[in-house]
């Protein structure tokens, strides 16, 4: 069976997909990361600037492609 893990950090976004086989072994397919800086413009004021905001939407759809 196949799994996708998301790390949504604030400056970079991962994308693991693993395949883990009978008796728990895994194997890693894919690994890849984006650089988002979801802080830039406003984290130090508890905001996600629309900028940066965008920038994360389109990390998850590059994510999404690889998904399917």
């Amino acid at each position: 069976m196949k799994y996708a893990i998301l790390d949504l950090g604030t400056n970079t976004f991962h994308l693991l997909i693993a395949e883990i086989s009978v008796g728990n072994s895994w194997k890693k397919l894919l690994h890849t990361r984006i650089t988002v800086k979801i802080g830039k413009g406003g984290i130090n004021n508890k905001v996600i600037a629309k900028l940066a905001y965008a920038r994360g939407i389109k990390a998850l759809g590059k994510f999404r492609e690889s998904i399917n």
